[in-house]
């Protein structure tokens, strides 16, 4: 008891209640990046999944272009190869030119080129073979045959020849004797004109190109006017095989 009369108590009462009243308390603490152990995993998910996101247009756009690209570059070639099929050189026996020469009934092919492009290195080959009576034809070949009738070795008998484009040129010529060009009118022979070309075209990943004829000549008239002079009527038939281009001539 202090010496007024008075205790201390009420002091230190309210001492400890300012003390209770001015006591904090700690918040609960929160796990943050810091605390988070699982936090570097989720961190790189979160960035794989990012990086994935971005990468996926990308990869979808460029794969878009390359195919895009791809289906042009294939119509541009298809284009272009088709333009120069109807570019390059294609020769053909367009019909066939009669004239009388002496005792000789002279028959050329004319060859015609029907591209817009020039041939190179064309040679022609032309024959003929008649076929008396009732001589067959059905195991003949059709061999390249010389004036003479006899079959040659190789193509050193062949003519060498030039159609630019849209031209046309006589082909090699054979001759048929007026007594064969008579008989035949009266259906007693058989007259056949047969032959080939091959030539390149210029462009340069094209192969060599050949077409083949091979018709029947037949005369339905052969009427002598004069000494030299004749009334001929005639026309080509197609035989039943040699008449083709490239692959189909085999």
């Amino acid at each position: 008891m202090s010496p007024s009369g008075k205790t201390n108590d009420p002091p230190q009462k309210t001492q400890q209640i300012h003390e209770k009243k001015t006591k904090k308390t700690s918040p609960p603490s929160i796990a943050g990046p810091a605390n988070n152990p699982n936090n570097s995993e989720t961190h790189g998910h979160n960035k794989k999944q990012n990086s994935k996101c971005k990468w996926e247009p990308l990869t979808f756009f460029t794969m878009l272009l390359v195919i895009v690209g791809s289906i042009q570059a294939v119509t541009m070639w298809h284009t272009v190869s088709d333009s120069r099929k109807t570019q390059r050189a294609f020769v053909y026996a367009s019909k066939f030119n009669y004239r009388l020469a002496g005792d000789m009934l002279i028959i050329q092919p004319i060859w015609e080129n029907s591209g817009t492009t020039p041939t190179r290195r064309m040679i022609n080959s032309v024959s003929k073979k008649i076929f008396e009576n009732n001589e067959s034809i059905d195991n003949f070949t059709f061999p390249d045959l010389d004036e003479n009738g006899n079959p040659r070795k190789d193509t050193s008998g062949a003519i060498p020849v030039y159609i630019g484009p849209k031209g046309s040129v006589y082909g090699g010529s054979v001759g048929i004797p007026i007594k064969y060009a008579e008989a035949a009118s009266k259906r007693q022979c058989r007259i056949f004109v047969y032959g080939w070309t091959e030539y390149d075209d210029v462009f340069s990943w094209t192969k060599r190109h050949r077409t083949e004829f091979c018709r029947e000549i037949i005369l339905t008239n052969f009427e002598k006017i004069t000494t030299n002079t004749f009334n001929i009527g005639y026309m080509d038939v197609f035989w039943k095989y040699h008449n083709c281009s490239d692959d189909e001539c085999k």
